[in-house]
């Protein structure tokens, strides 16, 4: 049931089930890096968001923010990737963030 695209410009064979439980795809960079959101933290009820790199079997979650049950929501990635962004609560409010891409 999970089809992938394997390598980058291979063409994608079919639907595509993220790893982690994550919810929504919310970009993808030139190097066929996506950003996801809305992804079960290990160990945690926590919902935070990730990136999943080529050959998408695993993620990395975007950390170091939020409060104890969200971690933060991306909202795009530029398409050199070098940088994600999106928002985290902070203190009772969203802040901006911007994550040095983890790859």
């Amino acid at each position: 049931m999970s089809d992938k695209r394997n390598a980058v410009g291979d063409a994608w064979t079919g639907p595509f089930v993220r790893p982690g439980g994550c919810k929504k795809a919310r970009g993808i960079d030139d190097a066929g890096r996506i950003v996801v959101m809305g992804c079960n933290a290990p160990l945690t009820s926590r919902l935070t968001s990730a990136v999943i790199a080529p050959p998408y079997t695993s993620l990395v979650y975007l950390g170091g923010l939020g409060d104890p049950s969200d971690g933060g929501t991306v909202w795009r990635v530029p398409a050199g990737g070098a940088y994600v962004y999106g928002y985290a609560p902070a203190k009772g409010t969203n802040t901006a963030v911007r994550w040095r891409s983890p790859f």
